[in-house]
């Protein structure tokens, strides 16, 4: 089937592909320039299994799923039985032509490209894997030197928005402690300070709660490791607001998720 491929303009740097029975997926076209074919699916694919969904994507040697259980935990395809699905949030490989696949609704799928060597990593991080940091155990994956890190790509994918995550101001805490490495070492009116001018958080009417921006920690999380601007893409789109393109865990209450998969060179 061939897609019918567009762009909308709202979303520079973001192609969309569709389907005539309704499935489609969104790309980053950084990423796809770059020569990895990857796509995040829309809710309309979410009854298809990612062996369907990797032939929209060009075809690979081997498709890889998980069990996720909002860990840190990342493993590397080499090292997976065959017909196995681990229970791990990450996937990583320097085998060429496999696709690796996550699940999500309001947590975010993660793409990480290596485009000097081909490989290619995945994980899902909700405010869980924020916490616990699997954003650098993905990366670590890699073991980039620091002259080599440019030839990285990081994509992140649709997720819920700061509008509509409320947690509790404790999680915030947790947060700060995940990027700064800390474990309760600054003042938490300092905490509170710094994840404000970030905007990783917005203070919300209820003094005991604040609204997170957890593509933005993440982002943090990942500049950290002294990666340049660019190489980090956040896709603007919301899954809770967008309720025609995506489910929501926050607005649903349902266990419905949609795929979002990468391809490594061939």
């Amino acid at each position: 089937m061939t897609p019918n491929k567009t762009k909308f303009e709202s979303l520079k740097g973001w192609s969309w592909v569709k389907f005539n029975d309704g499935g489609s997926f969104i790309q980053s076209d950084q990423l796809f320039k770059a020569g990895f074919s990857h796509g995040f699916f829309s809710k309309y694919s979410s009854n298809k299994h990612p062996r369907s969904l990797a032939k929209r994507l060009g075809g690979c040697k081997g498709v890889q799923t998980l069990k996720q259980i909002h860990s840190n935990l990342v493993i590397d395809l080499k090292d997976i039985p065959k017909n196995s699905i681990p229970k791990a949030d990450g996937l990583f490989t320097t085998m060429k032509a496999k696709s690796i696949w996550v699940y999500s609704s309001d947590c975010i799928p993660i793409f990480m490209a290596n485009t000097m060597t081909g490989s290619i990593a995945a994980c899902h991080a909700g405010w869980k894997g924020i916490v616990k940091n699997i954003t650098m155990n993905t990366l670590k994956k890699f073991n980039l030197s620091e002259k080599n890190k440019q030839s990285l790509i990081i994509v992140l994918g649709p997720a819920i928005s700061k509008e509509h995550y409320q947690v509790d101001i404790n999680l915030a805490k947790e947060v700060f402690n995940s990027i700064h490495n800390l474990n309760n070492e600054v003042a938490t009116k300092d905490q509170i300070t710094w994840l404000l001018e970030t905007g990783i958080i917005t203070l919300d009417e209820n003094p005991n709660k604040v609204l997170l921006d957890i593509r933005k920690a993440a982002f943090h999380q990942l500049s950290k490791a002294d990666l340049g601007l660019k190489q980090i893409i956040s896709c603007p789109l919301c899954t809770y607001s967008e309720n025609k393109l995506f489910h929501s865990w926050r607005r649903e209450h349902l266990e419905d998720r949609q795929w979002s998969g990468i391809i490594s060179k061939g």
